[in-house]
């Protein structure tokens, strides 16, 4: 399980990191459990130290759950595999544990104990990064990009993964994406943003099972949506997906 995980940065300046999968058959899940506290009993978790810095105080390492007990196995959201990334008793103690060696990773969880005890609260709460297998999801595109000079409608059908961004997907494919036509929603002009979710260029008509997808960005409505916002087969289930593209893209999940 551990050579599946990489430890990604999301933000340079800010120093912001977590973990990725190095597989693209899985894909990273988060679950919140909450686990009962007593002075006399242990919270229930085995941990085990897969890697770690060699530099002296770097925290840094890589710890899994190894086993399950009591208090941990009761909650039945605990798997061996998982990796604790953050830590919350309360609305005031919150620690993130994400990517720490295994000393780090257990003294934040006995502080926690310690301060969920002392404040008198019944429990306290674990966030979990999981690794999860990516089910098959097929995804129907039909494009129409005619201006009174196009081609007729054509329909293409992708075998993806539960996770993938659509718009990457359709670029990957060779499927186009924008319009020259599209005017920019930020600044009027034409181009667009990268994927940075604020031009509105790359905008999309779901035609069905939109159910199964993320929940858009509250600006997105009415069938329409930006693709570069879209992960098809939210929950990392299969499903079956239909979108299509037109000159204002239009798409079937």
């Amino acid at each position: 399980m551990a050579h599946k995980l990489k430890l990604q940065v999301y933000d340079t300046t800010t120093g912001v990191y977590g973990f990725d999968s190095r597989d693209r058959l899985y894909g990273m899940e988060n679950a919140r459990v909450t686990l009962p506290v007593s002075p006399e009993e242990p919270l229930g978790l085995e941990l085990t130290e897969l890697a770690h810095a060699t530099e002296s105080g770097d925290e840094r390492g890589l710890t899994l759950v190894s086993g399950v007990f009591g208090f941990a196995k009761a909650s039945g959201n605990i798997k061996i595999g998982d990796t604790v990334i953050g830590v919350f008793a309360g609305d005031d103690y919150k620690e993130s544990t994400t990517a720490l060696n295994y000393d780090a990773t257990m003294d934040v969880l006995m502080e926690a104990k310690q301060y969920a005890v002392d404040n008198n609260l019944d429990t306290i709460d674990l966030e979990l990064n999981r690794l999860v297998k990516r089910e098959p999801v097929k995804v129907i595109i039909e494009e129409d990009w005619r201006d009174g000079h196009g081609s007729a409608p054509t329909s293409t059908e992708i075998d993806a993964l539960a996770g993938d961004n659509l718009r990457l997907l359709l670029m990957h494919k060779h499927l186009k994406v924008y319009d020259d036509r599209t005017v920019r929603l930020d600044t009027l002009g034409t181009g667009n943003c990268g994927g940075e979710g604020i031009c509105g260029t790359c905008l999309v008509e779901v035609l069905e099972g939109a159910e199964h997808l993320n929940k858009p960005p509250p600006q997105e409505s009415e069938g329409k949506f930006f693709s570069c916002s879209f992960l098809c087969g939210k929950k990392l289930a299969r499903r079956l997906l239909r979108w299509c593209l037109t000159a204002c893209p239009r798409l079937t999940l």
